[in-house]
């Protein structure tokens, strides 16, 4: 019985070490993805629209892409004004509203 009393307190300070350092890691991990929100890191999907819309103007220097970067200006050119919306839509919720209208301030002085 004595050596079980003293095992006891001591599994309970471990499994209590143990949930208080995951609760921890779990508070610092929230504070870097609140920190990445507030710097606008919008993972993947950001660097996708980067991809997106520089893609074509990289590829007009390259010599080999020139013909399919010049192809795909022409059949974005014929794309339906609906589309062009949805794509300019879908861009402006994956950046932020807010970053939009800053860029807009920015311009008008």
């Amino acid at each position: 019985m004595g050596m079980l009393t003293a095992i006891v307190p001591a599994l309970v300070n471990l499994i209590s070490g143990f949930m208080e350092n995951r609760q921890k890691i779990g508070e610092a991990k929230t504070a870097a993805k609140i920190e990445l929100q507030k710097a606008g890191a919008t993972g993947w999907t950001g660097r996708l629209i980067v991809i997106f819309w520089f893609y074509p103007a990289v590829a007009c220097y390259v010599p080999w892409l020139r013909e399919d970067a010049a192809m795909g200006f022409k059949l974005f050119a014929a794309a339906p004004e609906w589309y062009l919306a949805i794509v300019g839509a879908i861009t402006v919720t994956l950046l932020g509203i807010d970053k939009v209208q800053g860029i807009r301030s920015l311009s008008r002085g």
